[in-house]
């Protein structure tokens, strides 16, 4: 009998883990709040006012993930570096540089800037693929963030 209980206690913390795990969603704000930081930095490192946006950058990407914590509870941490994580920083990563190689070495104003608009999508597609692979090893039972 004590094996029948231990089982349904098991399917029970299953249940609830993913329940939990459907629930557990970033706000719309958080993505798209990023992207527009990026995309404010990339801006102005392309009109050479790279002073004000890439600190705005930093204090906007804190104060995000300050909110996302007072709102959900759950701090944001670095996605695990999987296959497609990789695949997207190096993509942007790619943008960046080319980007800056057209208009510092080639004379394309306003290149940096349009690398900022694909870096801002890449941002939040790849933040809302993080959460639904979060969502699914939680469901599973793993703990990839240690909540």
């Amino acid at each position: 009998m004590e094996s029948e209980s231990a089982r349904l206690a098991l399917e029970g913390v299953a249940e609830v883990r993913a329940r939990v795990a459907d629930r557990l969603v970033s706000p719309w704000w958080y993505h798209y709040g990023l992207a527009a930081a990026i995309l404010l930095a990339y801006v102005s490192i392309s009109f050479r006012f790279a002073s004000y946006g890439v600190p705005f950058l930093a204090v906007a990407a804190a104060g995000l993930m300050m909110a996302l914590k007072r709102v959900t509870g759950i701090a944001p941490r670095a996605p695990r570096a999987t296959p497609a994580v990789v695949a997207w920083s190096l993509v942007a990563l790619a943008l960046t540089a080319g980007a800056m190689a057209l208009e510092w070495g080639g004379g394309v104003k306003g290149a940096v800037a349009v690398a900022g608009v694909a870096v801002a999508a890449i941002a939040v597609v790849a933040g809302r693929r993080s959460d639904r692979a979060l969502r699914g090893e939680l469901r599973d039972g793993h703990d990839p963030a240690g909540l």
